[in-house]
């Protein structure tokens, strides 16, 4: 895919909730609990969601930043259900969602291109064909996970994130299947979540995150798309 600048501002589309994973292959495993600070506190606050939040998204390509606690209510005296809103934008911004796209799509043609390699009878041929699919989807797995390499911690927001990104890379097919002019690439977007915390003598710590939704994305200008 090779992209050049083109076109006017930008623009806000809102979308439903993340869909499923867009990569096969391996992925960190996600923990059950990440340890907040905010010991001797009544409920779990900003500050508290910060590090989770913080913590979820270390090994990604995204940043983090306008966390909100929205709202939140007690299940039992030592569970609790906090909502909060935030945004996730590229590192680098809209060149930096324009690179990771870019990189992404010309490994996934290659990939493709090793699978057909490998479909032969030829042992030698698929063996050389299957080393080469591993090494690509070891680089897949490098950006998906914003360059930490294995092994790598996950937390419980861990899996938030990858919905997140997953929700971006739909978006992105979707627009390069459907779209024939210049197309614009998402670099950001608004997230609401809600997320399960339980109070143990360090303090509060989220176990859980609860359906995420993908509630706006911003866009790059239109680019010049070779398909």
């Amino acid at each position: 895919m090779l992209i050049s600048k083109t076109g006017k501002s930008g623009a806000f589309l809102t979308r439903g909730a993340a869909s499923s994973r867009y990569l096969a292959g391996s992925v960190s495993a996600v923990a059950l609990a990440t340890l907040l600070s905010g010991c001797g506190m009544g409920k779990p606050g900003t500050s508290e969601i910060e590090n989770a939040l913080t913590a979820g998204y270390r090994c990604s390509p995204f940043v983090v930043k306008n966390i909100t606690r929205v709202d939140g209510a007690p299940v039992s005296d030592t569970v609790y259900d906090v909502s909060f809103r935030y945004q996730v934008e590229f590192r680098g911004g809209e060149q930096g969602a324009l690179d990771y796209f870019s990189k992404r799509n010309t490994l996934v043609k290659a990939l493709k291109a090793a699978r057909s390699e490998g479909a032969t009878p030829d042992d030698s041929v698929w063996k050389l064909a299957s080393q080469k699919a591993a090494k690509i989807n070891e680089e897949l797995d490098l950006i998906w996970f914003g360059g930490c390499r294995s092994p790598r911690t996950g937390t419980a927001l861990t899996s938030e994130m990858m919905l997140v990104q997953q929700h971006l890379s739909n978006l992105v097919e979707s627009r390069f299947k459907n779209d024939v002019g210049p197309m614009a690439f998402p670099y950001g977007a608004t997230v609401f979540a809600v997320a399960r915390a339980g109070k143990a003598e360090s303090g509060w710590a989220i176990f859980e995150s609860r359906n995420p939704q993908v509630e706006q994305v911003m866009d790059t200008d239109p680019q010049r798309v070779e398909r």
